[in-house]
């Protein structure tokens, strides 16, 4: 089961520094059972070198799978310690990106409905999310943004501006930044990232304000970029709230708002039409989420 986390890691991050991270080990001995389990499966998974960590088209078919495994996984406790019939799980689709505040309000979930069921964080990406939610295999989840499925539901449940990530010890000083100026530096994008539709319509934001400078760096080579934003010849974007972005070091960067950009990030809860309207729990669940990502910043306790 080990191995399908360290798979399920390495997927969802794309990333094996980060998947490392979150796993609590170091990266070669990631890496190394990765290599294990794809001589095991006579597979390749990822496709990775020093620029990039992707899917094969075998990893993208094992995602899934092993993502059920390991939910099923986590219930063997509770089926063993149960005689009765096991509790409904409810699946949320988690996001690497989802801001910190509505991750603590979603422990709430935990303590509404501890009595009643389990539930179960799942990470994935945006698109992973969807056809997760298509397949049911997820209650609900979080995307940036959703564009639009007859299939699904949505609703903005967090909102949030933009910044430009730029060299600190030439910003540093700066409470701002203008879109004028940032013309004329490079912009150091990742495409490899769960956001990209949110970034095509970022970019497409930026550009109608001037020909952008692409900076001569490969999708997903984050220390490449983080070398030209250092050097100060080179920004990137990050939500205003989270101050930072994929290789790029908070004590070296800073992230300022950017004046004539008016863009807003959105973060919607999705979920599917069809279990809400015939799952009477999973639409209350849903409600619930919706109710504690929205509320006010003071949260009341609620009573169950």
């Amino acid at each position: 089961m080990y191995d399908l986390r360290c798979f399920v890691a390495v997927a969802t991050r794309l990333n094996f520094t980060r998947a490392a991270g979150d796993l609590r080990t170091s990266t070669p001995p990631l890496s190394r059972r990765i290599r294990d389990m794809e001589r095991v499966l006579k597979t390749q998974l990822f496709v990775r070198d020093t620029r990039r960590v992707a899917l094969t088209a075998a990893g993208a078919n094992l995602l899934p799978v092993a993502q059920k495994l390991l939910d099923q996984f986590e219930k063997l406790p509770e089926v063993v310690a149960n005689n009765h019939q096991p509790r409904q799980s409810i699946i949320c689709g988690i996001p690497p990106w989802l801001h910190p505040e509505l991750g603590m309000r979603l422990t709430r979930l935990d303590e509404i409905y501890a009595d009643r069921l389990t539930v179960v964080d799942r990470r994935c990406r945006s698109d992973e999310t969807i056809a997760s939610i298509l397949r049911q295999d997820l209650t609900f989840g979080f995307t940036r943004p959703f564009t639009g499925n007859l299939a699904l539901d949505s609703v903005v449940v967090h909102q949030e501006k933009i910044g430009a990530v730029l060299c600190k010890s030439r910003y540093g000083s700066r409470t701002s930044i203008s879109l004028q100026e940032l013309l004329r530096l490079d912009y150091v994008t990742d495409r490899r990232d769960s956001d990209t539709e949110y970034r095509h319509q970022l970019d497409n934001v930026l550009e109608s304000a001037g020909i952008l400078r692409r900076a001569q760096v490969a999708p997903g080579d984050h220390a490449a970029g983080a070398a030209a934003i250092r050097a100060g010849t080179a920004f990137a974007t990050a939500p205003l709230s989270t101050a930072g972005s994929p290789g790029c070091n908070s004590t070296e960067n800073v992230c300022l708002p950017i004046e004539d950009l008016t863009f807003t990030l959105a973060t919607c809860l999705v979920w599917s039409k069809d279990l809400a309207e015939n799952n009477q729990t999973a639409r209350d669940v849903i409600d619930t989420a919706i109710a504690l990502c929205r509320a006010p910043r003071a949260l009341p306790r609620l009573v169950n």
